[in-house]
């Protein structure tokens, strides 16, 4: 009889920390003290600007990335990038579709994609609408914990064109990226 109350004492004490361990395995807890947001346009010379974006979505990495990839459904968070459709993967080639502004969507080719399936995608070359203009975009998915993911936005722009500058062409997507990237973290997040 004294086992049989040993073992049910043990049992309970297992479970109990089996319990314990699965309840701090699954709780996160989210960093404060990180910086919300941070955005700037660093002028290399006056035909190579760079920008950089990013913002702490608090949620896990894979979560955030499902998010940003699921192209069909971006038109109903992002009031900027509408989609990507074509050959989604490392080297293919798509089309982009953006809202330049003003009521004005554009269809812009872009070939290569530049594609790491959880981390970043994005793509480099000459900018068909702004002759003379090239780009180097991505879009960065870095896991911080479990629980929260800084996303990176970063665009580089070289070259001239007679209609605008790189810094003037920064300027104006400065603001568009930021406001892209507080639209996935409020999608992400709800």
């Amino acid at each position: 009889m004294r086992s049989n109350i040993n073992f049910n004492r043990i049992r309970a004490v297992v479970t109990i920390g089996v319990s314990i361990f699965f309840i701090s395995c699954s709780i996160c807890k989210i960093n404060t003290k990180l910086q919300v947001k941070t955005s700037n346009i660093t002028e290399v010379s006056a035909t190579h600007v760079k920008i950089y974006t990013d913002i702490v979505i608090n949620a896990p990495a894979s979560k955030v990335w499902a998010t940003l990839t699921d192209f069909s459904k971006m038109p109903n968070w992002s009031s900027t990038l509408k989609s990507l459709s074509g050959d989604i993967k490392n080297g293919g080639s798509v089309i982009v579709k953006t809202d330049l502004g003003n009521g004005q969507v554009a269809d812009i080719p872009r070939s290569p994609l530049i594609y790491q399936e959880g981390l970043l995608f994005g793509w480099s070359g000459e900018i068909e609408r702004l002759p003379g203009l090239s780009d180097n975009h991505r879009y960065i998915v870095e896991a911080i914990s479990k629980c929260q993911t800084r996303f990176i936005q970063t665009e580089e722009v070289k070259g001239i064109n007679p209609n605008i500058t790189a810094v003037a062409l920064a300027n104006r997507a400065l603001e568009r990226y930021n406001t892209f990237n507080k639209e996935l973290k409020k999608e992400v997040e709800k």
